[in-house]
């Protein structure tokens, strides 16, 4: 079963209740008890989308956490790659031709290469604000490109 690891659904999550009010800053304590997640992990997570420049932190008595953008100017697909890495269904996407012992013979790694960018541009058109929308529901077409072929002798 392909997943995302439990601090990127973590972050997908305390990403989420910044964007319901993105023009407010929110302390760690309040996204904890709200998330249920451990308030040291809801520090782990923000200081890697900080560094990843989606969140701003302000220190102090009216410190805490704020979106960098709007949530609708950060896609889901960047969320993810802040705290994951690159976005692949397979190996051989994120560690090249060499990931396995069958890449010298392996007739599907074109497609998988193919299809894998299509995942991602697929996340890249969902935002945050998507994310937070309960009205939202992802319609993503796959089309199968087959190339043309003319009579012989036809222009």
């Amino acid at each position: 079963m392909l997943r995302l690891s439990k601090m990127t659904d973590y972050g997908v999550l305390l990403m989420s209740e910044l964007a319901k009010q993105p023009e407010y800053v929110q302390r760690a304590p309040d996204l904890a008890e709200v998330t249920h997640i451990p308030q040291p992990t809801v520090r782990k997570v923000m200081t890697a989308l900080i560094q990843a420049n989606l969140v701003e932190s302000t220190r102090g008595v009216n410190g805490g956490y704020k979106l960098q953008r709007s949530p609708k100017d950060i896609s889901v697909r960047e969320l993810i790659h802040s705290l994951e890495g690159n976005v692949a269904l397979t190996d051989c996407e994120v560690s090249g031709a060499k990931a396995c012992g069958q890449s010298d013979v392996c007739g599907t790694r074109t497609n998988w290469l193919k299809i894998n960018q299509a995942m991602r541009d697929a996340l890249q058109n969902i935002s945050l604000e998507d994310m937070v929308n309960t009205r939202f529901t992802p319609i993503f077409t796959m089309q199968k490109v087959v190339p043309i072929q003319l009579e012989s002798g036809a222009q």
